[in-house]
């Protein structure tokens, strides 16, 4: 990728973040859809340069538990099982 591509992806990643207040998540699926020939880290390494990192979710669990973990802006649930105890 050369840098006026790379330069006009990045213009395009502000635009979605500022005025269509899209989040990272939502940004990096559309760079895939738009740019299959870019590496899709490549591409997170352009939003991260552009508009910063997402915010990192803390979390305690028990021993035990089974938690459903919702992904903020994404069609996925993260679940979690605990290993079966032996």
């Amino acid at each position: 990728m050369d840098k006026i591509e790379k330069d006009k992806i990045r213009s395009e990643i502000v635009d979605l973040h500022v005025n269509k207040s899209k989040s990272y998540n939502q940004i990096l699926e559309d760079l895939i859809m738009k740019y299959p020939h870019v590496d899709m880290y490549e591409l997170a390494q352009l939003i991260s340069s552009a508009i910063g990192r997402p915010k990192a979710t803390k979390l305690i669990l028990k021993k035990d538990v089974a938690v459903d973990i919702p992904v903020e802006s994404s069609p996925f649930v993260i679940k979690y099982e605990p290993p079966p105890d032996s």
